[in-house]
């Protein structure tokens, strides 16, 4: 069971890197719909190609659901110190995506721009309610910053901007 679980966790985690390198949409990804790159960047701002910006999120959606798991089976007490390590493995990858999709702000206008806006505060209500509510997250965060930023003088509960 616990290698099902595993085997179902790393299946997951291989879709979404290959839909967020690929650029096509969680949902289209299992449709077999693929984006098609012009040769024209203009012509790729239709609505029937998904924005990079959303398949950072749908990953990211899908990295927390992840953690969710780990979360879940750290607390259970099952190989605590591999699945603390995946935990810490899948919070990088949440936090190289808030930073990816800090910078994508910049580049977005108009209704894009309010639609982003209202996507990527849900997905980071939902990185800072797991580490409010769980202390493997919040240590590991804590670790995370103070390697990161080891300046005594900056919080370490920053994890997601503000």
């Amino acid at each position: 069971m616990k290698a099902l679980v595993s085997l179902l966790l790393m299946a997951v985690a291989v879709f979404s890197m290959i839909s967020f390198f690929s650029g096509t949409s969680f949902s289209n990804f299992f449709s077999g719909v693929a984006s098609v790159e012009n040769e024209d960047p203009d012509k790729n701002q239709d609505s029937s190609t998904p924005s990079e910006w959303k398949s950072m999120v749908e990953n990211g959606n899908a990295q927390i659901a992840i953690l969710e798991k780990y979360i879940e089976q750290y607390d259970t007490g099952d190989n605590q110190e591999e699945t603390k390590q995946n935990i810490e493995k899948t919070l990088m990858v949440i936090i190289e995506l808030d930073d990816q999709l800090e910078n994508e702000e910049d580049k977005l206008s108009g209704d894009e721009l309010k639609e982003f806006r209202v996507e990527y505060r849900l997905f980071k209500k939902k990185a800072k309610q797991i580490q409010k509510d769980n202390s493997i997250v919040k240590e590991i965060v804590d670790k995370i910053n103070n390697v990161e930023k080891p300046s005594a003088n900056e919080e370490s509960d920053h994890f997601f901007g503000d």
